[in-house]
């Protein structure tokens, strides 16, 4: 539905129109995001390439997302730079130097890329989440696990956003999806005559 402007005394319409056309980008925008169909697409995708040719692609994508911490060619593993972020998902704010001033709460954030070989001679992206979360009063973080219930959303959603860029970029390689087992059992049914 399309959203209806009111004029009040002393407003524009230029002003009306930029305020028009700025719901309309935040909308679309809102609009366009990734589904989960397409999220869990690119989280089981499977590449008929070699690890090193994934393993390219995930670098490039990574780098393109922000800085890197570490890439490991032998392991073929990709560590983005960890960041702080205020629990609400929000940078933490700069000190002095390379100083980041974190409160009560605050999480530092990287993601963990693998490029895989799995046991079908096709390759897949794993993508987790490292995060540690600072506690006031405590001398060491809190470290959390990928599956931990107090993971924030905004944490996994940076999890999907990085696997959805990489399968972009690496889909050509992709291996269509197998079809789920109850189709492949209907298929396989046939008919016997029984003679009497």
């Amino acid at each position: 539905s399309c959203a209806r402007m009111h004029y009040r005394p002393g407003m524009t319409k230029s002003f009306a129109a930029v305020v028009v056309l700025t719901m309309g980008l935040v909308l679309g925008l809102a609009a366009c995001g990734p589904s989960a169909a397409q999220v869990k697409v690119a989280k089981e995708a499977r590449y008929k390439a070699s690890v090193d040719v994934i393993f390219d692609v995930a670098v490039l994508v990574a780098k393109e997302q922000g800085k890197l911490f570490g890439v490991d060619p032998e392991s073929r593993v990709v560590v983005t730079l960890p960041r702080w972020h205020k629990p609400d998902g929000g940078l933490e704010s700069a000190g002095v130097g390379d100083a980041v001033l974190v409160g009560d709460g605050a999480l530092l954030v990287a993601l963990k890329i693998m490029v895989v070989d799995d046991d079908a001679g096709l390759v897949r992206v794993d993508v987790v989440p490292v995060v540690e979360r600072f506690r006031m009063g405590q001398s060491q973080h809190d470290v959390l696990a990928p599956d931990d219930p107090s993971m924030p959303g905004w944490v996994l959603g940076k999890v999907d956003a990085m696997a959805l860029a990489i399968h972009q970029r690496a889909k050509v390689h992709a291996v269509p999806a197998a079809a789920p087992a109850a189709s492949a059992a209907r298929r396989s049914v046939h008919t016997v005559k029984i003679s009497g």
